[in-house]
């Protein structure tokens, strides 16, 4: 009897290996391996044999928005956003699939599309500051200065961060607002006083309203407290020159 029984016992605990072995065989899990060694190529086909055999609506948007990740890692943006536009339904707005579509649109050049997506998505969750910062960055790139400024400042006024208050000053100065744009970009320079760019934005505007002694100033302090930079030396130059 005890034979028998460790006999059961082997069989079953064999059966079990074999169903775990088929199991970890699947399309889904050969994906997630070919994911962990970056072969993303792999990882599509498989994930569309697993998409294949999918009916539940949740399992098809799963495996369709580790698809599109995919697609997106080998610059394949049209083809993510085909997949991501696959599995969105009318009326009923999902915020992961939506930022993986408006991201998709970023990289693939289609700004229009991403602003529309990302003036959505922050309009639904405006304590969502990622939404909003996209949504900022893209109103510069299309152009509307005033937009992104007025974006801008409403995101400041949540947390002071220093790359939306250089895009304000950048907007500013768009408009012709000298002032304002030096106001905003100082108070990015206070928060990180080692970024170059924002001291070279200060400098040029200094040295444009003929302030040689701030320009100097600015460009000298910068390069003797934080480092070398060609275009701060340069317009070091051209300050002393002029004075």
């Amino acid at each position: 009897m005890k034979t028998t029984a460790k006999l059961l016992l082997t069989v079953t605990l064999m059966s079990l290996a074999v169903i775990l072995k088929a199991q970890d065989a699947s399309p889904l899990a050969e994906a997630r391996e070919a994911i962990a060694r970056y072969e993303y190529s792999k990882a599509i086909e498989l994930l569309d044999k697993a998409l294949e055999s999918a009916k539940d609506a949740s399992e098809i948007r799963d495996l369709s928005l580790q698809k599109a990740r995919c697609q997106k890692k080998m610059l394949r943006y049209d083809a993510a956003a085909e997949t991501l536009a696959s599995v969105m339904k009318p009326g009923a707005l999902d915020v992961e699939v939506a930022g993986e579509l408006a991201d998709c649109h970023v990289l693939s050049g289609r700004l229009d599309d991403a602003l529309g997506l990302y003036t959505i998505l922050s309009m639904q969750h405006p304590d969502n500051l990622y939404f909003s910062i996209q949504k900022a960055s893209l109103l510069f790139k299309v152009n509307d200065f005033r937009g992104c400024a007025e974006d801008g400042k409403a995101i400041c006024a949540k947390d002071s961060i220093p790359s939306i208050l250089s895009l304000i000053g950048a907007s500013a100065l768009k408009m012709g607002q000298i002032d304002t744009a030096l106001t905003y970009y100082r108070k990015s320079l206070r928060l990180n006083p080692s970024n170059p760019n924002t001291a070279v934005s200060i400098a040029n505007i200094l040295l444009g309203k003929k302030d040689y002694d701030g320009t100097i100033s600015l460009a000298k302090g910068f390069i003797e407290e934080v480092e070398e930079n060609l275009t701060l030396t340069q317009i070091l130059g051209v300050a002393y020159y002029l004075k």
